[in-house]
């Protein structure tokens, strides 16, 4: 297949780095293999995988696309239809994103509890509606208006599809694959923001210990009663599920029926929460600080076998992590590695390393989190919008704390639990989290023009850190410690550096505020690509200086 058959189908000329990605997206798919592309942000990397899937309908090949989130899947779409507005691309997901009540007909929430189903107000759709190149809040606003349920018509299409859209929860958990395993056999696999299936595959829940319903408070008694939990344990304290979701479910009937749409959505939440400790893909459980967090130890074996129902892929990422842990993935099919060079001029993205600083717990100190807040001052005064990012959300509501009371009059605007702004003489800061939801895959609004990240996020509670090390040791792995969790630290921290610059044109300054990001295995365990805009390792007046220039 000639990589010029592309442009007749593209609204656009591809840059030289989308050829090369579309490229290696066809040869990978005529070699029946699989492919890692390592490409940074702004590349065009989510438009290359639209128009390679687009071809490969026209080839009569399928393709099975799973991203990060649905506004990703969004993004796709997109631009699909600017490629061909006549393709089979469908968007599936859960009855909860694809619920299509504005709690008037129906309480939004019944269609999470599959014995109330059947009373919703929204049916089967007809045979005839297929709902192709929509995504999900154009699919749940046309099947309210057609009052169809948008669950079942999603489900429905799947099957004549050329192209399935899907959040990487399909891939990653036993139920929703299980689901959706039928559809994609033998179909060319893409991954989007790859990296996210090792994170998102250890880290399989959390959620935190608050809740109104009588079951789930005697749920709560149980948990609480020691700080961790192998999953067999905890089932054997738990008893049956059946008696779990009886009780629940009766308690919302009795909801529904009232006017505290507060409390019955409340219920039902904690209801889909607590249905993980029995039904979720977990080893070990851990309660700390109220929360509850569930996490498997080694997910690449998994997705060794869900990988085998593909006739082969392609996964990319700006931060992909260890090539070692996609040899895992694949296991007995080859890998091809591409690493694409940055867009970026070094004067666009300077990127400093802050070695007077480390947020290991034996420094984290009240006056260490002082030093912080000063530090994100003074930073203030030399840009206008600056985003910075901790290694935790404990970290960041102490900092918050520390603000707060060190700096009453600074106004704070919390966006989310995740995000929070604050002005200072006309800057303002946006404090979020590492691996969070805006450390990611998300525009800031605004954007910005400096990334301040505060300490080497180690990605995992550290008895799990040593598991994963151990089981790479074990594999011959000679730096078993990168593969384990180094790379998925240093995953977090380029990822949020890259709020910073997210085209061709944009320019920003990085800093990485912790001695240990100079460590030559933390070197090297970043991004190709990232590693020729590190400036220099100084201490914070160095770095104040630099910036006065």
């Amino acid at each position: 297949m000639e990589i010029e058959q592309v442009y007749t189908h593209l609204p656009y000329t591809p840059t030289k780095t989308q050829i090369r990605i579309l490229e290696v997206i066809f040869r990978t798919h005529e070699r029946h293999i699989y492919s890692l592309i390592e490409a940074a942000n702004g590349v065009g990397k989510t438009t290359c995988l639209a128009a390679a899937a687009a071809l490969l309908a026209k080839q009569r090949t399928r393709t099975t696309i799973f991203c990060m989130t649905y506004k990703q899947i969004s993004r796709v779409i997109n631009e699909l239809k600017k490629i061909d507005t006549d393709i089979k691309a469908v968007v599936i997901g859960s009855h909860n994103a694809l619920c299509c009540s504005d709690n008037t007909a129906t309480p939004r929430t019944i269609c999470r509890i599959k014995s109330l189903r059947s009373s919703c107000a929204y049916g089967r759709p007809s045979a005839d509606y297929l709902p192709w190149l929509l995504d999900g809040d154009e699919l749940v606003r046309e099947s309210r208006a057609k009052g169809m349920c948008a669950y079942e018509a999603a489900w429905q299409s799947v099957k004549d599809a050329q192209i399935i859209l899907a959040t990487q929860a399909y891939l990653l958990y036993d139920n929703s694959w299980k689901k959706i395993s039928r559809f994609v056999d033998n179909s060319f696999l893409l991954v989007d923001e790859c990296h996210n299936l090792i994170h998102s595959g250890v880290s399989v829940f959390s959620f935190t210990l608050d809740f109104e319903s009588p079951t789930c408070k005697r749920i709560l008694q149980t948990l609480m009663s020691k700080t961790r939990w192998s999953k067999r344990k905890l089932l054997e304290k738990l008893g049956e599920e059946e008696s779990f979701l009886g009780n629940t479910e009766q308690e919302i009937r009795t909801l529904i029926g009232s006017k505290d749409n507060y409390l019955l959505w409340k219920i039902i939440n904690e209801y889909s929460q607590i249905r993980l400790l029995w039904e979720a893909n977990y080893d070990r459980l851990f309660i700390r600080q109220k929360q509850c967090e569930g996490y498997l130890g080694y997910p690449e074996e998994y997705l060794n076998q869900r990988f085998r129902a593909f006739c082969g892929g392609v996964l990319v990422s700006a931060t992909p992590g260890s090539i070692e842990t996609y040899k895992r993935i694949v296991y007995d099919v080859p890998l091809y590695v591409e690493k694409l060079p940055a867009p970026y001029t070094k004067d666009q993205l300077k990127v400093f390393i802050l070695n007077d600083f480390s947020t290991r717990y034996a420094e984290r100190t009240p006056q260490n989190y002082i030093k912080v807040c000063e530090r994100i001052f003074r930073l203030l005064s030399k840009t206008r919008k600056l985003g910075v990012y901790f290694p935790s959300y404990e970290y960041l509501n102490r900092i918050t704390a520390t603000i707060a009371e060190r700096y009453p009059m600074i106004p704070f605007l919390p966006h989310s639990a995740s995000l929070v702004e604050l002005s200072y003489y006309g800057s303002r800061a946006m404090l979020s989290v590492q691996g969070g939801r805006e450390g990611e895959g998300s525009e800031i609004p605004g954007g910005l023009d400096m990334v301040l990240v505060v300490g080497l996020a180690l990605p995992f509670p550290k008895s799990l850190l040593m598991a994963r090390e151990k089981m790479y040791r074990g594999l011959g792995i000679s730096n078993p410690d990168e593969p384990a969790y180094i790379s998925w630290a240093t995953q977090k921290a380029v990822q949020a550096i890259g709020r910073v610059i997210r085209g061709p044109n944009d320019r920003g300054i990085g800093v990485l505020m912790d001695r240990r990001f100079e460590y030559p295995h933390v070197l090297k365990s970043m991004p190709s690509w990232f590693q020729s805009y590190i400036w220099r390792s100084a201490d914070f007046e160095q770095l104040m200086r630099v910036l006065e220039v």
